[in-house]
């Protein structure tokens, strides 16, 4: 006679969700799971069966790659795109499941972008979920795709730039109704957005929730303004006059360290002379913002 055995609710649980890891496990392991260079030599032309998307289109930090009409069907491996592993056009590739809970299905790889960049993945993958596999089975055409596709969106929280990680400019120099701060350390990068000003919404704003920001752009639009603030229509137009006439400074301010390194960029001080209707003795060099979820920054002097 067998001897039943009594598990405790605990135990069953945890029985139960080993055995849903293993099957996930084991769908995760198709046949360049382990060696994914091995697995790239041999279908070497899987690359040229995608759509390629630029980041101007998805706002991404880098290039990506999606399955243009049943790729993975044909090569017997789950559906992904691919990213490129790295900031330039020329970095290696690495598949990304398309799945509502996105993942690399390798066992092993380095990843040349940060983490934060690959979650910024993950997300464009869930809120392009069901057009991305529309498009790889051929539901829709790459036309249709690129006119309906979600671009990553600003998203707000954990990640938003301190204030501590700014420059202080005050209204005796930059003649404003109120004191702005400026990313001169490419902060921006870390915070997965693009440049921007900060500046008080309230006069006795305490911690960095107070201050609301407004993008350096062609048409500059204000975020994170408080219900409850102390600006009017006057001093929130002034301080997009602003942002539209010093748009080239303020995209390519730069570090003094990072000038001194790459010569690109124009330093805190030498936006101080411009901004006291001063000149400088060279023509700065715009910034590379590779790496940077932006839309068109401008790359010359108007």
């Amino acid at each position: 006679m067998r001897k039943r055995i009594r598990l405790t609710e605990r135990e069953i649980r945890r029985l139960v969700a080993n055995i849903v890891e293993t099957l996930h496990d084991k769908k995760k392991r198709w046949r360049g799971y382990y060696n994914f260079e091995k697995y790239q030599t041999e279908d070497d032309m899987e690359l040229y069966e995608y759509l390629c998307l630029d980041k101007i289109r998805t706002n991404l930090p880098m290039r990506i790659f999606v399955d243009d009409g049943g790729a993975y069907k044909r090569h017997g491996h789950p559906l992904w795109l691919y990213i490129c592993n790295g900031y330039s056009s020329e970095s290696p590739v690495l598949p990304v499941l398309i799945s509502r809970s996105p993942s690399i299905p390798l066992a092993r790889y380095h990843l040349n972008v940060s983490e934060q960049d690959l979650r910024k993945v993950f997300r464009f993958i869930r809120e392009n979920y069901d057009l991305i596999w529309d498009l790889a089975n051929d539901k829709i055409v790459n036309t249709e795709f690129k006119k309906t596709m979600k671009p990553l969106t600003e998203s707000f929280g954990r990640n938003r730039m301190s204030i501590n990680e700014m420059s202080k400019l005050t209204t005796d120099i930059t003649k404003l109704p109120v004191d702005i701060w400026v990313d001169e350390i490419e902060s921006f990068r870390k915070s997965g957005h693009y440049k921007r000003i900060k500046f008080p919404a309230r006069k006795d704003v305490k911690t960095s929730r107070g201050y609301s920001s407004l993008s350096i752009t062609d048409e500059p639009q204000c975020f994170n303004i408080p219900p409850k603030n102390d600006l009017t229509n006057a001093t929130i137009q002034a301080l997009k006059n602003f942002v539209k006439k010093y748009k080239f400074e303020l995209s390519n301010l730069t570090s003094d360290e990072n000038f001194q390194q790459t010569g690109k960029g124009i330093t805190l001080d030498e936006f101080k002379i411009i901004l006291n209707g001063g000149k400088l003795g060279r023509e700065p060099i715009p910034l590379d913002f590779l790496g940077c979820a932006s839309p068109a920054l401008p790359k010359t002097r108007p």
